[in-house]
């Protein structure tokens, strides 16, 4: 599952970074998703999906910012948020009424989907940037071997917890661990903390593969499997 980013949690209720607390202007994932794309590939930043490694903190902001903008959302840029500010921010997001509004919202999202199995599995497979970053800190905080690609799920919320409490670092650990999702780890744990709540999961193995490759499996290789076989049949 993708995180939600910071402007998620901002029309979750923080309004840490806008001072009116505006509400997300896209009424659709997808189209947000699409927009910030565009918006990167105007920058130059060629990523094939703003979840790539290779875009900043600072890029994927400033696209996001743009992408707003359009809609009629004015933002600050990067270099006018003052570390006082990312630091309202993160007070914002683990407060106790905000925490409820961001959790009612992801829940209301994920009964949307319909997904209810008959038999809840017991192991969850994890594809993205969230769940390495979740598997990152829990290799770090409970001494797990890197290779290791299972982690408990009770760990996304033990990790949630000490962020609330802000115990033994865990800025620092996140810093220095995931730079590059110091704004949008806590809502990314959250929505995956929900999502184990509601299947049920014990564990989650973390998929070294991503969307791209998914990608490239639906629309590039499927389509050339149909083709050859078309071409066997002398359908072409």
């Amino acid at each position: 599952m993708n995180s939600y980013n910071s402007f998620d949690a901002m029309a979750a209720g923080t309004g840490a970074l806008n001072p009116q607390g505006a509400m997300s202007v896209f009424n659709e994932r997808d189209g947000y998703d699409k927009a910030v794309d565009e918006e990167l590939l105007s920058m130059g930043v060629d990523t094939e999906g703003h979840g790539g490694w290779d875009v900043s903190e600072e890029q994927l902001y400033e696209a996001e910012r743009r992408a707003n903008e359009k809609k009629g959302l004015v933002l600050p840029t990067f270099e006018d948020i003052t570390p006082e500010k990312w630091d309202a921010y993160w007070s914002g997001l683990t407060d106790k009424q905000k925490r409820k509004r961001i959790k009612k919202e992801i829940r209301k999202q994920i009964d949307a989907l319909g997904w209810e199995p008959k038999k809840y599995p017991a192991l969850m497979i994890g594809v993205g940037g969230t769940v390495r970053a979740a598997h990152k800190l829990s290799s770090e905080l409970f001494s797990l071997p890197l290779e290791q690609n299972e982690i408990k799920a009770g760990y996304v919320k033990k990790i949630l917890g000490l962020i609330i409490e802000n115990k033994d670092d865990i800025f620092l650990t996140i810093n220095r661990l995931i730079p590059e999702r110091t704004t949008t780890i806590f809502t990314g744990l959250m929505i995956l903390s929900e999502a184990v709540k509601h299947f049920r999961c014990s564990k989650i193995f973390v998929s070294d593969y991503g969307l791209r490759e998914g990608y490239l499996v639906d629309r590039v290789l499927k389509k050339e499997s149909v083709a050859c076989d078309e071409g066997e049949n002398g359908q072409v």
